[in-house]
């Protein structure tokens, strides 16, 4: 079972209908696409039992699409409203459910009011959240694959760093010196400067 497979049948064990995903983060971590879109809206819609899809700015639309999201993917210009062709996309389904889960822990009141406006019906009580990050502590296969291969890269980059300190040398100098060894490998961005 896939991670979106997860929601959709704790959606239907919990009642509700349909899932409003919002954090660039869970977004990532269920797709593989991640942008921070920051003032601009980026959601996962997830039906307990149609195919899901991803809305976010017309210009991201591309690159979702090239992580291998084979579901479909709406984007909006900057002077349409989000909202309104959202629940377009929601009622296209002739779906008439009514009880949304959130991740409140990351939605913000400005938009949450947003969504009640264009689902007045709405019931946006349930709290995705907790399962989001009870599936997170669990690990697939593929994951564990990859944070042995991180960690190895991990093993490597402190050691680069170790040869690198000189007396004399700068921060900046040894710094330089480590991500020059990381390009040299094909790692051509660090997870933090």
């Amino acid at each position: 079972m896939n991670k979106i497979e997860k929601i959709q049948r704790w959606l239907a064990d919990n009642n509700q209908d349909i899932a409003l995903i919002t954090d660039p983060k869970t977004i990532q971590y269920l797709t593989g696409f991640y942008s921070d879109p920051v003032e601009r809206v980026l959601m996962v819609v997830v039906f307990k039992d149609k195919d899901p899809f991803i809305f976010g700015p017309a210009l991201e639309s591309e690159a979702i699409k090239d992580t291998g999201w084979t579901n479909p993917v709406y984007g909006y210009l900057d002077h349409e409203d989000p909202w309104a062709m959202i629940a377009d996309q929601v009622h296209a389904r002739n779906t008439d459910e009514t009880h949304f889960a959130i991740e409140k822990s990351q939605l913000a009141v400005d938009r949450l009011e947003s969504l009640e406006s264009v689902f007045s019906d709405g019931d946006f009580s349930a709290n995705l959240t907790p399962f989001i990050e009870k599936m997170r502590l669990i690990k697939s296969a593929d994951e564990i694959e990859k944070l042995k291969i991180a960690g190895k890269w991990d093993d490597f980059a402190l050691q680069k760093g170790f040869e690198a300190v000189a007396l004399g040398k700068t921060e900046d100098q040894i710094a330089a010196d480590l991500q020059y060894a990381l390009m040299q490998n094909g790692i051509m961005e660090l997870s933090f400067p």
